[in-house]
């Protein structure tokens, strides 16, 4: 059996948040579907699909247990222990998003595709950047209801475990230091495996992304626990 491995690992950081909340930049960005006046900004979530409970706290098991272990991260240098994630339905949102716009598009980049495939930068007026069009892992997260900084591992593999996948990435530098980060605090990870006419090489890769979130005013439903407002609930998997 085949098997391939390809991995890359990105950062936003907290600033993120300071420029979404503030309502200047982004909240031009969006057409008005579900506005938060508190924050000065609207979602349009993807449309992701349920996530089984099995399945999520498998990928919060394997997660948690890697972070509860001091581990060095090569030239990031050492990391202590670090308290365990909680699930957030707007990374999970995310993440599923991005695995399915690279499965269906076989364009493996952190950066979207800028295709039909690429929701938030269909759907967010995203103007060009870089040297080509498509989004950006802050713009996703923002865009599927997560305001604040994170870090994103994405993976290429072919018939493996979440345990093998998060392996690999810790035997990486810097995905590592992106899963070991003490201020983390939720996360949410998705699996897309790529169709039969999109497959490379002759096998069907998984498309694997990992969205991990610092500090957020919305809490693990979406709901918006910051000052100013109680009122204020981005959309949910209700």
């Amino acid at each position: 059996m085949k098997t391939k491995t390809i991995l890359l690992t990105t950062s936003t950081i907290a600033v993120i948040a300071l420029t979404a909340c503030s309502g200047s930049g982004n909240s031009e960005k969006y057409k008005p579907v579900n506005y938060c006046p508190t924050v000065g900004f609207e979602f349009h979530p993807f449309d992701a699909p349920e996530i089984s409970e099995t399945l999520k706290e498998h990928y919060l098991r394997v997660i948690n247990e890697a972070r509860s272990v001091a581990r060095d991260c090569g030239e990031y240098g050492h990391f202590e222990a670090a308290p365990p994630l909680k699930w957030s339905k707007a990374l999970y949102r995310a993440a599923y998003e991005h695995s399915y716009d690279m499965a269906n598009t076989g364009y493996f980049s952190h950066k979207g595709s800028g295709t039909e495939f690429d929701w938030t930068f269909q759907v967010g007026e995203i103007e060009p950047t870089y040297y080509e069009d498509g989004s950006e892992s802050r713009e996703r997260v923002e865009n599927n209801g997560y305001i604040s900084g994170v870090e994103e591992n994405i993976g290429l593999m072919n018939n493996r475990t979440p345990e093998h996948v998060v392996q690999r990435w810790l035997d990486s530098p810097g995905h590592c230091k992106a899963i070991m980060s003490y201020e983390l605090q939720y996360m949410g990870m998705a699996k897309v495996k790529e169709p039969y006419d999109v497959k490379r090489d002759g096998w069907l890769g998984d498309y694997w992304t990992i969205d991990l979130g610092y500090q957020s005013d919305f809490d693990e439903n979406g709901t918006y626990i910051g000052e100013g407002s109680d009122s204020c609930i981005p959309p949910t998997e209700e």
